[in-house]
C-alpha cells in the first residue's frame, strides 16, 4: 500500500515506521513538482518547482509556489533530487541530490566521499512553509539521512526555522502525533516524537 509523508523545510535525518503501517520511502512524490524539461546544458542551473497544489494539465493559474529544488547541469542531474535505500557500500539510506560520483560515473549514494555533491539543494522563496512530499511503502522501521541544503531566498532574514514531519490526506497536512511511526533521531540513535530544539541535539547532527 502506498502513502505519502511530507516534510516541511526539512534537514538532516528522520525515522519512519511502526504506527504508520509504512517504513520505507518510494520516492519524491512529483503530484506538486514541475521539472524543467530538457534538453539540459552542462554547467547550467535548472529547477524542480514545488506547488502548494497538485498540478493538473489544465491548471490555470497554476497554484502558488514557495520554493524549489535546484541544480547545477554536471555530476547532479534531473529532478535534483533521489531517495536512496540500501546503500551499495554501507546498507545506509538517505534523501540526497540526483546524479552520478564524479569520481567513478556511478549513481550517487549515501557513502560517497566528502564534497562530491551529494546535498541537495532546497530553496525557500517565499516566507511561507515549504513541503516535500514522499511516497511511502509499507516496510520495516527504516532511518533516513538528510544531505541537504535549505537557502532562505526570500528577500528577508529569517529568525529561525521548524522543521515539521506529517501525512498527505485529503484534507491536506496532517501533523504527525506521538507514536504516528515518524520522528526524529539524533547519531546518538536516541528518537524524538514531539518537538525537539538545538538545544537538545546540536543542528549539525540533528537527524530526521
Amino acid at each position: 500500500m502506498k502513502k505519502t509523508v511530507l516534510i516541511t523545510a526539512a534537514l538532516g535525518t528522520f525515522v519512519i515506521g511502526g504506527g504508520a503501517g509504512a517504513g520505507v520511502i518510494d520516492g519524491l512524490n512529483m503530484d506538486t513538482v514541475v521539472t524543467d524539461p530538457p534538453v539540459y546544458e552542462h554547467g547550467e542551473t535548472y529547477y524542480s518547482t514545488i506547488y502548494t497544489e497538485a498540478i493538473t494539465d489544465d491548471a490555470d493559474p497554476k497554484p502558488s509556489t514557495n520554493g524549489l529544488i535546484s541544480w547545477e547541469e554536471d555530476d547532479t542531474l534531473a529532478p535534483g533530487l533521489q531517495v536512496v535505500n540500501d546503500d551499495d557500500v554501507n546498507g545506509s539510506n538517505c534523501i540526497m541530490t540526483s546524479g552520478t560520483n564524479p569520481s567513478d560515473g556511478s549513481i550517487k549514494q549515501c557513502s560517497d566521499p566528502f564534497k562530491s555533491s551529494k546535498r541537495f539543494k532546497l530553496k525557500n522563496t517565499a516566507n511561507a512553509p515549504l513541503d516535500l512530499t514522499f511516497n511511502v511503502v509499507d516496510g520495516p522501521l527504516t532511518t533516513y539521512k538528510m544531505l541537504q541544503k535549505l537557502t532562505d531566498v526570500t528577500g528577508l532574514r529569517w529568525s529561525g526555522f521548524t522543521i515539521e514531519l506529517g501525512f498527505m490526506s485529503g484534507d491536506g497536512f496532517v501533523p504527525s502525533k506521538e507514536y504516528d511511526g515518524l520522528g526524529f533521531s539524533d547519531t546518538q540513535g536516541n528518537f524524538f516524537t514531539s518537538p525537539v530544539t538545538t538545544y537538545e541535539s546540536k543542528d549539525d547532527i540533528f537527524n530526521m
